[in-house]
């Protein structure tokens, strides 16, 4: 569905992206509360669990 979020087995409507990657309201806040962690060094690259699981569909993360 092109108006879906593109999170693993999410159903919910896209309300914006991150990193060019369409999701849903919840995994977008979810994903940028992540970030703020991980870049004030409180969270583990390993434990952006949610980041994780849309690293590959990020265009500049693709491994070649």
């Amino acid at each position: 569905m092109k108006d879906q979020c593109n999170f693993p087995k999410c159903t919910h409507k896209l309300q914006g992206s991150w990193a060019m990657v369409p999701l849903c309201s919840d995994h977008l806040e979810t994903i940028k509360q992540e970030t703020d962690l991980y870049y004030i060094q409180k969270l583990t690259y390993e434990g952006r669990e949610n980041y994780l699981q849309i690293a590959e569909r990020i265009p500049w993360s693709r491994r070649g």
